[in-house]
């Protein structure tokens, strides 16, 4: 039950959500008003959290937190640099090497 509500508070799951009450609303002759909110309300979510705007200004606080290391000698104890991008596999059959998806693994180190 919880991994459905978190999935809903996602705006991906918020509009399927929104769009199968809509699609099932459209069954019930005294619900055909709230399919038709339900089915724009869908429509306007993903309309909204797709856009390259919205993305810019929820993720920006988020990237400009932290000023840029310009000097590695400020932090002389960090051996390691951890980059977090796109999704890593979690298959123990896997070698390490094969769980990262291909544009993490792609990715150009320079040291």
């Amino acid at each position: 039950m919880t991994g459905v509500l978190q999935a809903s508070l996602l705006p991906s799951g918020l509009a399927t959500l929104l769009f199968l009450v809509g699609v099932v609303a459209v069954a019930l002759p005294r619900a055909r008003r709230m399919a038709c909110v339900a089915l724009a309300a869908s429509a306007a979510v993903m309309l909204i959290f797709s856009n390259g705007l919205v993305a810019t200004l929820l993720m920006s606080p988020l990237e400009y937190a932290f000023p840029a290391l310009q000097d590695p000698r400020q932090h002389p104890d960090a051996t390691v640099i951890v980059v977090l991008t796109a999704y890593v596999a979690d298959d123990r059959n896997l070698p390490l090497s094969s769980k990262p998806n291909g544009s993490s693994a792609m990715r150009p180190c320079s040291w």
